[in-house]
């Protein structure tokens, strides 16, 4: 039936630095874009891009999905503080 899950250290690590985050103890209101891309916790941050990243599991692309009443809005990044590339 369901799938084991498996959290590895990273997912573990990204997952308390976005409970921290979302806490408020940062943030009142925090951008969903600065909690993806955060990079305060090393070597394991939310938004990694790095070449000598220590368990291979870099940060392919962000979205950024909003619903609203009538409208559905989504971006996607490639790249931490550029653009998006499809919306």
């Amino acid at each position: 039936m369901g799938e084991r899950q498996v959290i590895t250290g990273s997912s573990r690590s990204r997952q308390q630095r976005g409970d921290i985050i979302l806490s408020g103890a940062i943030s009142t209101s925090p951008d969903p874009l600065d909690i993806l891309w955060d990079k305060s916790v090393s070597p394991l941050p939310i938004y990694r891009a790095q070449p000598d990243d220590p368990d291979h599991e870099n940060t392919l692309a962000t979205a950024v999905v909003r619903i609203g009443a009538q409208s559905i809005d989504w971006k996607v990044y490639d790249q931490a503080g550029d653009a998006p590339r499809f919306r």
